[in-house]
């Protein structure tokens, strides 16, 4: 690097200012870079936990309106414990008719 001379000391806090804001935006282009390049690894999962209302008919997703919330359906759903939720009781949004899960299948 060559060694730059200035004339006044305000010609170099310039320069030197200028420097330094090159200096973040080249860091903000390679954390942006970095940023966008672990966007695109990341493996997004999206799960539905369909069940058919006996009384009204409504496809409720257990996995959303709050069904979910402590992760009654997503746990045995994710560790392979699908039987310990027969028996478990739904209430429909729709109808507000309380009833049972009886069977889980792979759709």
């Amino acid at each position: 690097m060559a060694i730059q001379e200035f004339e006044t000391e305000e010609e170099m806090n310039e320069s030197f200012g200028e420097m330094m804001e090159r200096m973040q935006d080249e860091a903000r282009e390679r954390e942006e870079e970095d940023r966008a390049a672990a966007v695109e690894n990341v493996l997004q999962i999206e799960w539905h936990f369909h069940i058919d209302c006996p009384k009204c008919g409504e496809e409720l997703d257990l996995a959303e309106n709050g069904y979910d919330d402590d992760q009654v359906y997503s746990e045995p759903i994710f560790n392979n414990k699908w039987d310990d939720l027969k028996g478990d009781k739904v209430i429909c949004d729709e109808c507000e008719y309380e009833f049972e899960i009886h069977n889980i299948e792979p759709w």
